[in-house]
This record gives structure tokens, C-alpha cells and sequence, in this order.
């Protein structure tokens, strides 16, 4: 058969931004493109003498290029001239992760036109966009996108550090969803989990990376990474409606789930192989414990509603019963009688909450612990998030489900650190792995990009725009924008006023515009494609009136294209039945 994925190719070419001098290395020239990523570029000279070594050297940052980040690579490349007219070339067999890229050897300064920045990554096709009244959070979303893009060559890794370039599946586990937002992923992940498969142990384990470049490693497997093997086909599922990928991992992911569930049964206690646990947190830590169990009781529940298409009834049936045994455990060993739970951490009021894991008395107590807990490390200078990659994931999308979502949104929009919005002020143009231990500043082993903190792009796309799915594939789509309670921002961040956003689903063309009016009122505009329904839910009052097209919906509360809901609990659902636009205002 031909090669199942997209091409890794060139698939956009930059001019730098700015040029000027070395001042600690005379004679060398810096040169800014103004955007991290991953690539090399194309240099162009003219008159030189034959002979002349020109000497290119990249980073993300001006400061790297005094060090050696990238590890085993002096990410370093010489080009001898042959003299005579116009010269053109170009590295092979390399890429680079840059913004800067120093020349040495000019006999003068150069122009913009000497090196072309060439962008090189998996051809996955763009599929969305975001844009809001705050530009701090569009160059969140930006810094989102420009990470995967410099990351998913190939294989979907994790960060620019050459001997990381790997199938990393801790950064799948993380960002899957939100990377099928941002690019069409179904023939790459589609290729991918076949490396996955391929990468497993004997016993059926999902190892750190796939393909496994290592020949031996005992412990290559454990929770925050073995199980991207379940929540990656997942993802895969929920945004393609792909149910054929399923079917061929389903074999698999049985396999590992029973070798997991024996694990857990001898372990008593012991933690599962090498658990990734919550890196990344900000001295708040997490037991390893907690997030085994958590997140086999995640991976049951998730196969029982994959069991639906690939499975049998009496596999849903199973799964769903040990998914509420292990609801019995977990609540057994980590919550107290008054519903809280023993473990002090954000992560693991997140974990506990995501997952489906505590009963509805003690949700409340927990979420209650949660916003105390944020509010309690919050300073002049502290954003007040603790929380490490693992519970950075579900943070936000807990706290706009629990009735929360201007908590999520100071949070996202706030400059203090640690924060998606420090980095942005830092002028990082990807996203950047120093939330946690590594501090405010990069060390010279840290790499310069990665995508841990990721998620955040899926929340802004499928709760901020509100664009999601009811069922697998979108064909039932659901658009239900949060729209922020009209408030001040703190210092230095706007409130949000407006959102626009689209979607190329694999049913089509999903576009949404919302905007709060300064009289109070709403207006929503969405266009769904052919062979789709929408259910839209927005904020209302008991006592709002509703205009679709600018007409009252009848007595009967139908109108062209659909019908309206009773408003329930402070929004109204509208059931758009065709396809095309829709303009609503709520009053």
C-alpha cells in the first residue's frame, strides 16, 4: 500500500522580521522570523569568493545560541561557497526548532532576502480558528497551534530536543482532542496507531514511545502515558466518527485493559509501572496511587462506551460494571466522610471530579475544596494554579461544567504566573514546559517548546466558541458557548466581549460568532453544514424574548429550521433541523 498519512513536506516559507548584530560575536548577524518552528531554511547569496564558509546556527531564543539545548545536536550548519553568481541552499536530512537563526562568515550586514525560514511539518490541513475581543488569549490559541504544528512531524512528539524527537504518548494523552481541532488528524493518528500497536510489550502494555526505539526498558510502561493507547482511539472517535479505527485498536486495547486491571489486583497498593504521574505541578503533588486508579476507572468507562461499536453488549455491560467498582475503591481509599477528599492537591480535585468518580454530595464538597484551594495560592503575583500537566488538562473544563466558567477564564486570561498568558507576555510564541519545578526561567536542558499545557486550545474551542459534538463524527452537533457574566477584568487582561470561531468537521463547515451587547443582549450566528442537526444552548433569563432571523418563534415555539426549548436553568435550548444560517438574539 502507499504511505497511509499525510506527507511531511514544506508547507509554508517566512522572511525574517528583523536583523542585527551579534554584539557579543562580532561579525555574526541575528535574525529574527518571529515565529517558533520547526524547519530549516534557504539561504541566498551572491558575489561570494569561492571558498567562504558561511556558518548558520538556530534557537528559540536569542540566548540559545551561547548554549547547546538541543542536547546531542550543535544545531549547526556550514555552507562552503562555490563562488560566482547567485548561490542557493538549503540543509538535508535536518530540522531545526528556531526563531533566530545567527550567519557567520558575511564580509557584510545582510538583507532580509539572505535567509528564508521554511516551515516543515506532517501536511495535516488547518481546520479551525479563534478569535476574541482579548489578544492575549487569540495568541494563546496561536502559540497552541504553532507547537503542534512544530512537534507532529511524522510522529506525534513532544518536544524539540533531538533524542526526544519520539512518539511520545504522554503528549497524546494530553492534547489529542484539542490537536484534531487544530489540524486534520485522521490519516496521521490512523498510521500512528499502528506504530502503537507494534510498540507494545508482551503482556500488552502501551510503552512510553511508538515506535519503541529503545531494545530493552522493564519498566517502559504506567499511567499518564500507557494509557494515551485507550484515550488517544478515543479522541480519534469522538471527533471523526471513524468507526472502523476503533474496530482495528479494539483487539489491543482488551489486551492491555486486562493486563492493566491484573496489575492493579496484585499490585495492592503498588504503583503501576512507572507512573507519569502529574509532571509539571507547581510544588503541589499528587500520589501516584490516586492516579493509577483514576485513570484505570477513565479507561473502563471509556471502553464501555467504545464497546458500543466495536465491542458486544456484554462487554459494555462489564465495563461499566468494574468502571462503578472502581468508583466503590476510589472513594473507599480517598475520600472522607464528609466528602472531601484526603488528598490536598488541585490535581486531585480535578482528577476526582473529570473522571465521574465521587457521588453528588461529595461533588459539591470537593468543588467547594477546589475553588478554595485556588483562591488560597493566589498573590499579587501568583495566578494561584498548582495543578501539573495531568490536572492542567481537565482544570478548566471542570470549572465551566461545575458553574464556574469566570474562575476558567480569570485563569486563562490572567498574566501572573504560572500561566498560558505569563508565556505570552514573556513573548513566547509556542508553548513552553517551565510551569512547574524548572521555575520562570529556562535552564539550558529544557526544551524550548512543548506541548503539556496544550488542552487549553480544546476548552477555547468547545466551550469558549461552544463548537462540540452530541455523538461521534458531528453529525449531532453542539454549540454552547459559555459566554462570561458582563464584568471588569483584572489588571491587565479584558473581559471577553465576543468570539469568532470555525470548525471543518468531517461533516463540513461548522462557523460560530457571539457577542454581548452593550445593552445586555446576545447575538449568536452559526452556519451548520448539510446532512447535520445542532442543538444550541445560550444564556437566558426566565423573562428574555428570542428572534431568530429576526422573527419570534410561533405559539407553538417553532420557526423555519427548527423549534425552541423551555428555558432550563439560566439558557435555552434552540434544535436547529436543516442546515445553513442561523442569526439569534436573546433580549
Amino acid at each position: 500500500e502507499g504511505y497511509p498519512a499525510p506527507l511531511v513536506r514544506v508547507v509554508e516559507k517566512r522572511k525574517p522580521v528583523a536583523v542585527t548584530v551579534t554584539k557579543s560575536r562580532p561579525g555574526c548577524y541575528l535574525l529574527d522570523f518571529g515565529q517558533n518552528f520547526t524547519g530549516n531554511v534557504r539561504l541566498q547569496v551572491n558575489g561570494m569568493e569561492k571558498g567562504r564558509k558561511i556558518t548558520l546556527r538556530y534557537g528559540v531564543e536569542a540566548g540559545d545560541l551561547a548554549l547547546n539545548r538541543q542536547r546531542d545536536a550543535t544545531a549547526t550548519d556550514t555552507y562552503v561557497c562555490k563562488g560566482g553568481p547567485a548561490e542557493s541552499w538549503t540543509p538535508r536530512f535536518t530540522i531545526h526548532t528556531f526563531r533566530f537563526a545567527e550567519v557567520e562568515g558575511l564580509p557584510g550586514k545582510p538583507g532580509p532576502d539572505l535567509l528564508q525560514g521554511l516551515v516543515i511539518h506532517s501536511d495535516t490541513p488547518l481546520t479551525s480558528s479563534f478569535e476574541c475581543s482579548d489578544e492575549r488569549v487569540n495568541r494563546i490559541f496561536r502559540n497552541c497551534v504553532w507547537t503542534q504544528r512544530a512537534n507532529w512531524i511524522d510522529l506525534p512528539t513532544s518536544s524539540e530536543l533531538v533524542n526526544e524527537r519520539m512518539g511520545d504518548l504522554g503528549a497524546v494523552q494530553l492534547f489529542a482532542k484539542s490537536a484534531c481541532y487544530h489540524t486534520d488528524n485522521a490519516a496521521f493518528l490512523r498510521k500512528w496507531f499502528r506504530e502503537l500497536q507494534g510498540a507494545r510489550d508482551r503482556q500488552g502494555y502501551y510503552r512510553r514511545h511508538a515506535p519503541f526505539p529503545f531494545a530493552e526498558d522493564r519498566l517502559s510502561y504506567g499511567a499518564g502515558f500507557s494509557d494515551a493507547g485507550i484515550l488517544a482511539v478515543f479522541d480519534h472517535w469522538w471527533m471523526y466518527g471513524d468507526e472502523e479505527v476503533v474496530k482495528e485498536n479494539w483487539t489491543a486495547m482488551k489486551k492491555y485493559l486486562q493486563a492493566r486491571q491484573d496489575a492493579h489486583r496484585r499490585g495492592r497498593g503498588r504503583v503501576f509501572g512507572t507512573s507519569g504521574g502529574d509532571r509539571l505541578h507547581f510544588n503541589d503533588p499528587t500520589p501516584s496511587r490516586l492516579i493509577d486508579l483514576a485513570m484505570l476507572a477513565l479507561d473502563f468507562r471509556l471502553m464501555a462506551e467504545m464497546s458500543r461499536v466495536a465491542g458486544n453488549p456484554i462487554n459494555h455491560l462489564t465495563y461499566n460494571g468494574t468502571f462503578v467498582e472502581l468508583q466503590t475503591e476510589f472513594r473507599k481509599n480517598f475520600v472522607n466522610e464528609d466528602g472531601s477528599l484526603k488528598v490536598k492537591s488541585q490535581t486531585a480535585q480535578v482528577v476526582a471530579l473529570r473522571f465521574g468518580l465521587l457521588t453528588d454530595a461529595s461533588r459539591t464538597r470537593v468543588i467547594e475544596d477546589l475553588l478554595a484551594l485556588l483562591a488560597a495560592k493566589e498573590g499579587p503575583a501568583s495566578s494561584g494554579m498548582t495543578s501539573g500537566a495531568l490536572g492542567t488538562r481537565s482544570l478548566l473544563p471542570v470549572l465551566t461544567w461545575t458553574g464556574n466558567h469566570n474562575v476558567a477564564l480569570r485563569l486563562l486570561q490572567t498574566p501572573k504566573y504560572p500561566s498560558w498568558g505569563y508565556g505570552v507576555d514573556q513573548g513566547a510564541t509556542t508553548l513552553r514546559s517551565n510551569w512547574g519545578p524548572t521555575g520562570k526561567k529556562r535552564r539550558a536542558q529544557d526544551p524550548g517548546l512543548d506541548q503539556s499545557f496544550g488542552a487549553v486550545s480544546g476548552w477555547l474551542m468547545s466551550k469558549v466558541a461552544g463548537i462540540d459534538t452530541t455523538i461521534p463524527g458531528f453529525q449531532r452537533i453542539r454549540l454552547e458557548p459559555w459566554v462570561p457574566e458582563r464584568q471588569e477584568g483584572e489588571a491587565g487582561a479584558a473581559s471577553i466581549t465576543w468570539v469568532k470561531a470555525h470548525y471543518s468537521s468531517r461533516r463540513g463547515l461548522i462557523e460560530v460568532h457571539w457577542k454581548r451587547r452593550e445593552d445586555g443582549s446576545l447575538l449568536y450566528e452559526c452556519d451548520i453544514p448539510v446532512q447535520t442537526t445542532a442543538t444550541v444552548r445560550l444564556p437566558a433569563s426566565p423573562e428574555a424574548s428570542v428572534l431568530i432571523d429576526g422573527k419570534a418563534p410561533g405559539e407553538d415555539n417553532r420557526f423555519e429550521g427548527g423549534f425552541v426549548q423551555t428555558e432550563k436553568k439560566g439558557r435555552i435550548t434552540l434544535n436547529l433541523v436543516k442546515s445553513g444560517a442561523y442569526r439569534i438574539e436573546v433580549k
